[in-house]
């Protein structure tokens, strides 16, 4: 049985139902077949309309898929968004994938690390049963049912583009990346300087981008381009999973057309003592270990980003989480909210990212660009402090 690694975290199913939405659902022949009569017997109005021949990923093995509608919730949900499968028949008659849900097992060389999704109520605040008490064997043996064809490679890792990471270096990394983390003592615009300033104690500066590579092009405004882009595509453009290349390119040679610094967001006094400044970061200090305890932001685990550009890029969605939560809460500053609504907002803003980042398919063209733009410690130190601390 291959070592399976638990994160520090909790979870227990709260029957939320915001699982049950967005997803598409791989199904099993047999599945297929059981659904299919508990449409019947339940019956869900027009359900065969919605199943359709798989077109998902190829490591996906099931034969079908159940289609859901972006943001409309599961047909077998009821009124209270209960599952009515689950309410009849059971929790073994659901198909895997949503007994699996929101449970991932990302495959390394040193065995398989958990990840849960922030879709996911409980997830989200940290509810329910530690991790470490689960035995999560049967969850385990579903997702390899599910992906049995999703085969990591971790030996094509790069610390930077170009230069290779062995694996057991990786996590001699990410341990002290881990440590930084959890230091209580700092908060989190500090934590995440702190890892950057240990980026550049590694020992591959000179791989690192040098901002005057890009002459003639101020870093200002390229700082502001990509938070532009990177916001757009988490919280404008909802049907897009990849940033428009074409259009970035043009408008950062096209550098006498303005970008509007939208990271200058100030709050009002009374805004701000509303703000549960403890939750807020907690909730995004564990967002981000617990995709860097995954390994879901770099190599294999994330659109074969190299370490440093990985990172880079979960900090760049950290800040523009942060930067939304502000843009959100400033168009209400005429009708205060207590901090638990105003948490509650954090919270729908982070399940948002979250399902946009489960999604993203880069093409090469964007990762070579992120390759180039993001693995520059200079332009993320900048960017922390702007929309962290300013």
């Amino acid at each position: 049985m291959p070592e399976i690694h638990l994160p520090n975290i909790n979870f227990s199913c709260t029957n939320c139902g915001n699982c049950c939405l967005s997803y598409g659902i791989p199904l099993f022949e047999n599945e297929y077949e059981n659904i299919n009569f508990m449409a019947r017997e339940l019956k869900i109005p027009n359900f065969k309309l919605s199943l359709n021949q798989s077109k998902s990923s190829k490591n996906v093995s099931a034969k079908y898929i159940l289609g859901l509608s972006k943001n409309e919730p599961c047909v077998f949900l009821d009124q209270a968004r209960l599952c009515n499968i689950h309410k009849k028949y059971g929790e073994k008659l659901k198909p895997k994938i949503c007994q699996l849900f929101p449970y991932s097992f990302t495959k390394t060389p040193n065995g398989y690390y958990v990840y849960l999704s922030f879709a996911s109520s409980a997830v989200l605040y940290n509810y329910g049963q530690p991790l470490s008490q689960q035995n999560l064997a049967d969850k385990l043996a579903d997702f390899e049912e599910i992906y049995p064809k999703l085969n990591l490679n971790w030996q094509n890792s790069n610390i930077v583009d170009g230069v290779k990471l062995d694996f057991s270096h990786y996590l001699n990394i990410e341990s002290e990346i881990m440590v930084m983390l959890n230091d209580t003592s700092n908060d989190l615009a500090k934590k995440l300087l702190a890892c950057n300033e240990f980026i550049l104690s590694l020992n591959f500066q000179d791989s690192l981008l040098n901002p005057d590579i890009l002459s003639g092009i101020d870093e200002h405004y390229i700082d502001n381009l990509i938070i532009k882009y990177f916001h757009n595509l988490f919280f404008t453009n909802e049907d897009h999973y990849d940033l428009p290349f074409d259009d970035f390119l043009r408008d950062l040679v096209n550098i006498q057309k303005p970008v509007i610094d939208i990271t200058d967001v100030k709050l009002s006094s009374a805004l701000n003592e509303k703000i549960d400044t403890d939750r807020s970061e907690e909730i995004l200090t564990r967002y981000i270990y617990c995709r860097i305890f995954g390994k879901l932001y770099f190599g294999s685990g994330f659109n074969n980003l190299s370490f440093v550009a990985g990172l880079y890029h979960l900090i760049l969605i950290i800040l523009i989480v942060k930067l939304e939560f502000k843009l959100v809460i400033r168009s209400i500053n005429y009708n205060i909210p207590d901090a638990n609504d105003l948490f509650s907002i954090l919270v729908e803003i982070i399940r948002n990212t979250e399902r946009k980042y489960t999604i993203l398919a880069y093409s090469r063209q964007t990762c070579a660009l992120l390759e180039v733009l993001l693995t520059c410690p200079k332009r993320i130190d900048r960017l922390i402090k702007k929309i962290l601390i300013d």
